[in-house]
C-alpha cells in the first residue's frame, strides 16, 4: 500500500511513510525473488493466477521464452503464460486486403476471451518485449467498468502501440474472431479502427502508465517494459540495439535456470530465426554485442531475419532486381555494424 486507511487520516500529515520508503509494498520484490528461486505456486487470498497471453509467431519462440522468464523473475504472484500461436482456433482472413492482418499475429489478441472461457481477466503482451517490474502492478488495476485498459499514449510516437499491452475483462468482451472478421467484411469498422482504437470493445480506458510500453529504449528504475518494435534492430536478430545487452543478460539467466536450453538456442539459429553471434555471446558471457571481436561479428554476415525472408518471398514476385536490393541493403548494414 501507499497510504493509510481513512480511519487513520489524522496521521496523514504526521507519520505517513515516516520510514522514508516510497511505499509499504517493498515485500513484493522479495516475494518475486522467492517465487523465481524456488518456483512455487503463490496465489494470495486464493486469487486466480495472473493470466498472460503472448502474441507472436513460431519464429518468435525464443523472444517469447525470454519474455516469460522476465515476467516470472519479477512477479510476486504465480503467473500462467499462454502462447497464442499454439491456439487451435482458426483465424479467418478478411476479404479486403486493406483489412487483412499486417503481421501473422495481429488478430491473435482477439482469441483471448474464448481461450479464457469468457471468464476473469487477462493480460495481452506482444512477444517482442522484456518485463522489468512486477506485472502484478498491472494485473491489480481497477477496470472501473472498462472492457480494456491500454497504454496512455503520453508520447505521440507510442499511439499506434498502445494496444500491444492490455488488461482485458474477458467476461465482458466475449470476443469471437469469426464475428470480428465478419464485421470487418461488412464495413462495421476498418482495420485501423480495430487495431488502433480497439473498436470491438464497448469501453476502452487508456489508463496504463507509458512505463509499461517503452519503445526500443530503457531507463533504469523507471522502465517497466521494453518493447522492441524496430524489427530490423531487435536484439535477437541484430547487434545494433541500445538495450541488446540487457536482453542478452535475461536470455543468459533463462538458460542458467534451464527454462531455455542451449539446444533451443542453437536450434533457433539453425532454423534461421536468431542471429548466430548470440551463441557466442552466451557461451563467452558477452552481454554487450560491442564486445564481440571481428571474427565473431562475421558469424552474422549471411543471416537474414525471418521478417525479411517473408518479405523476400513477396518481393521476389516483383522482380529479381528489387529482391537483390533488399538483401544487399540488409547484409551491407550488418557488415558495417
Amino acid at each position: 500500500g501507499t497510504r493509510y486507511s481513512a480511519e487513520l487520516s489524522d496521521l496523514f500529515t504526521r507519520t505517513r511513510l515516516a520510514n522514508g520508503q516510497p511505499s509499504f509494498a517493498l515485500q513484493f520484490s522479495q516475494f518475486a525473488n522467492l517465487l523465481n528461486k524456488y518456483e512455487f505456486d503463490y496465489r494470495p487470498l486464493h486469487l486466480e493466477p495472473i493470466k498472460i497471453y503472448i502474441g507472436g509467431s513460431e519464429a518468435e519462440v525464443l523472444p517469447s521464452s525470454v519474455l516469460e522468464h522476465s515476467l516470472k523473475k519479477h512477479a510476486s504472484m504465480t503467473i500462467e503464460c499462454h502462447r497464442l500461436c499454439k491456439s487451435k482456433i482458426e483465424i479467418p482472413e478478411p476479404r479486403q486486403q486493406s483489412n487483412q492482418a499486417r503481421t501473422p499475429f495481429s488478430f491473435q489478441r482477439f482469441l483471448i476471451p474464448e481461450l479464457s472461457n469468457d471468464q476473469g481477466k487477462a493480460i495481452y503482451l506482444d512477444s517482442d518485449m522484456l518485463v522489468l517490474q512486477d506485472i502484478r502492478q498491472l494485473w491489480q488495476m481497477d477496470l472501473a467498468g472498462a472492457d480494456v485498459l491500454c497504454i496512455n499514449p503520453a508520447i505521440p510516437a507510442q499511439k499506434d502501440s498502445q494496444f500491444s499491452v492490455m488488461l482485458m475483462d474477458c467476461a465482458s468482451l466475449k470476443w469471437r474472431i469469426s464475428e470480428i472478421v465478419k464485421e470487418l467484411d461488412s464495413g462495421t469498422y476498418t482495420y485501423e479502427a480495430l487495431m488502433h482504437q480497439m473498436a470491438a470493445a464497448k469501453k476502452v480506458s487508456a489508463r496504463i502508465s507509458p512505463k509499461w510500453n517503452f519503445l526500443d529504449r530503457y531507463h533504469e528504475g523507471s522502465t517497466a517494459l521494453v518493447h522492441f518494435t524496430d524489427m530490423n534492430r531487435q536484439p535477437w536478430v541484430s547487434r545494433d540495439n541500445p538495450a541488446a545487452a540487457l536482453w542478452v543478460e535475461y536470455l543468459h539467466e533463462a538458460i542458467k535456470k534451464a527454462s531455455i536450453t542451449m539446444g533451443d538456442l542453437k536450434n533457433q539459429v539453425a532454423i534461421g530465426n536468431i542471429r548466430p553471434s548470440l551463441i557466442t555471446q552466451i557461451e563467452r558471457v558477452k552481454y554487450n554485442p560491442a564486445d564481440l571481436n571481428e571474427q565473431e561479428i562475421k558469424l552474422d554476415w549471411e543471416f537474414l531475419p525471418p521478417h525479411l525472408r517473408m518479405k523476400e518471398t513477396k518481393v521476389a514476385r516483383s522482380g529479381p532486381n528489387l529482391l537483390s536490393q533488399l538483401k544487399q541493403k540488409w547484409l551491407g548494414t550488418r557488415r558495417g555494424q
